[in-house]
């Protein structure tokens, strides 16, 4: 089989001179490392490469910090100014976004719904009141007194319930 050769392509101006191809926008991935006010979120790229770059993403303080304190893996798009711009996080297939460090919390919102994960449980409390949701799916309610009010019809159900 013969070699084929490669076209070169060459834009010319009206006078016949050559123009520089122009260039594109590229994306790489790269490493949260830290946050300036005044810069925006600095990266680290694989070669160890730092800047600042500015993120499409709409996330709350507290979350962006949790994904520094991670180092997460972030896509960047570069543009052809060079200015580096965050669009997305990068997660391997079966990776996990829950806490992988002591003392995290993940906790999400869109606005509609606000998640707050726990890997063991999550407990809410209040002086001597709580309330504890546990991985195994059982839910503790601890209180002086518990009132339950329902516009509706107000419905336990269960395997077995017990009164006193």
């Amino acid at each position: 089989m013969p070699k084929q050769k490669l076209a070169k392509v060459v834009r010319l101006t009206s006078q016949g001179t050559a123009l520089a191809a122009p260039s594109l926008p590229r994306a790489e991935v790269a490493r949260l490392v830290g946050c300036d006010p005044q810069k925006g979120l600095e990266i680290e790229y694989a070669e160890g490469r730092r800047t600042f770059a500015e993120a499409s993403l709409s996330l709350d303080v507290l979350a962006w910090q949790a994904a520094i304190a991670r180092g997460r893996r972030v896509l960047v798009i570069v543009t052809t100014a060079g200015e580096a711009v965050i669009t997305g996080f990068v997660q391997r297939p079966g990776e996990s976004t829950a806490s992988t460090q002591p003392g995290e919390v993940v906790v999400q919102a869109d606005g509609d719904r606000i998640v707050i994960q726990g890997r063991e449980a999550i407990e809410l409390r209040c002086g001597t009141t709580s309330l504890v949701l546990r991985k195994s799916g059982e839910v503790e309610i601890r209180g002086e007194k518990i009132v339950s009010r329902s516009r509706g019809p107000n419905i336990l159900t269960g395997a077995s319930i017990r009164l006193n």
